[in-house]
């Protein structure tokens, strides 16, 4: 039913937004990193893990090397990287030279692992485009558009719409806007050379890499909550992942009862069964978030008829703070 999300909105003058209410990003991001607080634990968890070198997400621990050889893109296989060059060199005109110096990082620096999908700011990486005049927040959006199809735009600047909803519903507009977001340019925007963009903010999560014709648009975050627009000039934005929650019960019915039984991993979100790790207070599941470039995801579920099934009952690592 449309507007349902309401009645579970804290009141207007909850301490948990009166305490915030009217704050800047820039204020708000050291309000969150108070110790003792859920925000605080968050950020006290992950700071850590942002030190540590990159090795990549593994099975076991161990890398495995040649996995994805650098080729030039087939036919039919290439991003729009010349619309995608334009859009970053018109990108850069509209800016100054400070601007320009604090969007632009060298392609392999390690600010493409700051991005992160909550709504307070652990690092100011780029431009924040809710401070940047109208001009700049277009032409960042036209660098996104110039990147994704027009449904993968479509998508992720509905994830923007509705967090701008979001703070107009609960008051708190300076923190949750449609341009509360962090972009980033990498290495010199070129037809060959690598180079790519970074746009990350609450529930809306883009790394963009191109060289040599080729994409990797990885990791990616998109989410909403609401998931739905009930008033203003967007009224009738609804049931965005609605085509993947289909998708995942056809699958899921389409499966036999064996191995249906494998793919469920544990019968409740929140399962007695789950070792301690499993779900992270801010994670949730959810398990190669922000600065989790390291972490060790054994296999689980079932396996494609590809690939070896891995036995049940296999332990879970703990996740390190270090």
């Amino acid at each position: 039913m449309p507007g349902e999300f309401r009645q579970y909105l804290f009141p207007h003058d909850h301490p948990r937004l009166a305490e915030v209410r009217g704050l800047d990003p820039y204020t708000y991001g050291e309000f969150a990193k108070k110790p003792g607080t859920f925000t605080g634990g968050l950020i006290e968890g992950w700071a850590p893990l942002y030190n540590n070198d990159f090795r990549g997400v593994t099975e076991d621990g161990t890398i495995r090397e040649g996995l994805y050889p650098l080729t030039p893109a087939e036919p039919g296989e290439e991003a729009p990287v010349a619309a995608m060059v334009a859009a970053a060199h018109d990108l850069l005109a509209v800016l100054d030279d400070e601007g320009r110096e604090r969007i632009s990082f060298p392609v392999d620096a390690v600010e493409w692992q700051t991005w992160a999908n909550p709504e307070f700011m652990q690092f100011d990486t780029g431009l924040r485009l809710d401070q940047q005049a109208q001009a700049v927040r277009e032409k960042a959006l036209a660098l996104v558009r110039a990147s994704l199809s027009p449904e993968g735009y479509e998508l992720a600047h509905a994830m923007m719409l509705i967090n701008g909803f979001l703070g107009e519903v609960v008051g708190l507009e300076t923190i949750l806007n449609e341009y509360s977001y962090n972009i980033a340019l990498y290495g010199t925007p070129g037809l060959r050379a690598p180079w790519g963009w970074q746009l990350y903010g609450h529930h809306c999560a883009l790394n963009c890499l191109v060289v040599e014709g080729r994409m990797a648009l990885s990791p990616v975050f998109l989410g909403a909550e609401p998931d739905e627009i009930d008033a203003g000039p967007h009224a009738g934005l609804r049931d965005l992942f609605a085509d993947r929650v289909d998708l995942g019960l056809r699958l899921m019915a389409a499966l036999p009862g064996e191995q249906r039984r494998q793919a469920v991993v544990y019968e409740q979100m929140v399962d007695p069964a789950m070792p301690e790790g499993r779900v992270h207070p801010g994670d949730e599941r959810h398990l190669a978030g922000a600065f989790q470039d390291n972490r060790v995801i054994p296999y689980e579920g079932r396996a494609s008829p590809t690939c070896p099934p891995r036995p049940r009952g296999t332990p879970w690592p703990s996740p390190s703070p270090s």
